[in-house]
């Protein structure tokens, strides 16, 4: 949901080509209202990780999550030392790269497997 929004405020002007730019896309306006209009149009004003805030640029909203400490908690990966801002994007993260922790161990041999149908159907 698209919140009323003040208008942009923060360095949008490019300097070297006098264009207002759109700080998700590559595109680039003569006049801050067409950017403005381009932002509204798409609905890709930054927001806030946490509240339903929205911001005239990325800068403004990093800083409004400074201040409140809005950041979004973070997710580890339980092997290596990323993290991501979804457990669903941490999951996705360690199925790809293999980086799930083995957490059953076998009564048996003590190999140690990720699933417990696994150890199972090994005895």
């Amino acid at each position: 949901m698209l919140q009323i929004t003040p208008p942009l405020s923060g360095p949008v002007l490019a300097s070297s080509s006098n264009m207002y730019e759109c700080e998700t896309y590559t595109a680039a306006f003569h006049h801050r209202k067409h950017l403005e209009g381009h932002m509204g149009d798409h609905d890709h004003w930054p927001e806030c990780e946490t509240c339903p805030r929205t911001f005239g640029t990325q800068r403004a909203c990093d800083q409004h999550m400074d201040d409140t400490d809005h950041w979004a908690p973070l997710f580890d990966c339980e092997t290596c030392t990323k993290d991501f801002g979804s457990q669903n994007a941490t999951n996705q993260h360690m199925t790809a790269v293999g980086h799930w922790a083995p957490k059953f161990s076998c009564e048996i041999c003590s190999k140690k497997f990720l699933l417990a149908t696994v150890q199972i159907r090994i005895k």
